[in-house]
């Protein structure tokens, strides 16, 4: 008897200590799932501030970014309107010159019918006149020639007629001499 009251303490005592280690294991327990929901926590955080980080840094870039665009489309702008301007010049140049061609054009046609005029008032004509006289009919037959081609290609302005070359009084002062 005294065996089994033994036994019985022995027993109780262990019932006791597993009861105890039940409660130390659940203490044990919550201590690890609140160490685990901590860590998870500071994780997130930490998480959330290198994301924040990343996101200030990428929209100072995109910020950087966006002002350069800016400027290089200014820029374009600008070099798009200038190119439009120099265009524009250009082609008024090129109206220009052809205008001028055109005139010259006449003024040499002007110059070889008065030549011809004026050959044809003298009355002798020497060899070198002749000559000359025939050139000069050449001459005119192609510029009439090259003003009609022109005419129909679209080239043919109004011309000035008080504008003559010095050229073509040379050569009509020789023949009269």
């Amino acid at each position: 008897m005294k065996l089994e009251a033994e036994l019985r303490a022995i027993r109780e005592e262990k019932k006791a200590a597993c009861e105890r280690t039940r409660e130390h294991d659940e203490r044990l327990r919550k201590i690890r799932e609140d160490e685990i929901q901590k860590e998870e926590s500071l994780h997130q955080m930490r998480l959330e501030r290198i994301s924040w980080r990343k996101s200030s840094k990428y929209s100072k870039s995109l910020e950087t970014l966006k002002v350069a665009l800016q400027r290089i489309a200014n820029f374009s702008r600008k070099q798009l309107r200038l190119r439009r301007e120099k265009e524009r010049e250009i082609e008024k140049q090129a109206r220009r010159i052809r205008c001028l061609e055109d005139e010259i054009s006449a003024v040499k046609q002007l110059a070889a019918e008065t030549q011809l005029r004026q050959l044809n008032e003298l009355k002798s004509l020497t060899k070198e006149t002749r000559e000359l006289k025939e050139t000069l009919t050449e001459l005119h037959c192609l510029q009439q020639q090259a003003t009609a081609e022109e005419h129909n290609q679209g080239k043919y302005y109004r011309i000035s007629s008080g504008s003559y070359l010095l050229f073509y009084y040379n050569i009509i002062d020789r023949l009269i001499d």
